[in-house]
């Protein structure tokens, strides 16, 4: 998820709103809040976070609430966040299953396109168009193997009962995939 606009640092909030326009200090508001100069500097720079202790002592000094402090550390922490989520890819809980099943050659059943689907998990990973795909053996009705779109599956369910090899047209190395997240050995 990308941002238009990045929330700032609450120490940036501090220095910009409260220490430049009163011309005071780093040493004066540490003084005033009973920290060390190095702490408060490192909180300005955002190098520190806004602690819980830290929203109360700015709060009385300043005349604000903590919870503005913590809300402001909390935007901040989001932001960046989601802009390290951003590059992590195959972190659900359908993947995490699906590798366990890959990993363990268990049988995984789920819907797809209104059907029940029983198949022999292979290759997961996300697709050449920034799909996240599953090659998987169907073994129930047509015994095919398939590439799903994990956004398509629901209800996904891995089961107790294991199979012994891949599909007889596996390939390791999956052509469909850009990026594969586990695939069987």
């Amino acid at each position: 998820m990308s941002r238009m606009h990045s929330p700032s640092h609450p120490g940036q909030i501090l220095e910009e709103l409260y220490i430049k326009p009163h011309r005071l200090t780093i040493t004066e508001v540490a003084g005033a809040l009973g920290i060390a100069r190095k702490n408060l500097y490192a909180v300005i720079k955002g190098e520190y976070a806004v602690s819980v202790e830290m929203a109360f002592k700015l709060s009385k000094l300043l005349g604000t609430t903590p919870d503005f402090w913590l809300q402001a550390q909390m935007n901040f922490d989001l932001a960046k966040g989601y802009e390290k989520m951003e590059g992590v890819e195959g972190d659900s809980l359908m993947g995490i299953l699906i590798c366990k099943a890959i990993k363990k050659k268990l049988v995984i059943q789920f819907e797809y396109n209104g059907k029940l689907r029983t198949a022999e998990p292979q290759c997961y990973g996300m697709g050449t168009k920034g799909t996240a795909l599953l090659r998987a053996y169907q073994v129930n009705d047509l015994r095919i193997e398939k590439l799903f779109d994990l956004a398509k599956i629901t209800n996904l369910v891995v089961l107790d009962s294991h199979f012994k090899a891949a599909g007889p047209n596996y390939k390791k190395r999956d052509s469909a995939m850009k990026k594969i997240f586990c695939a069987l050995d």
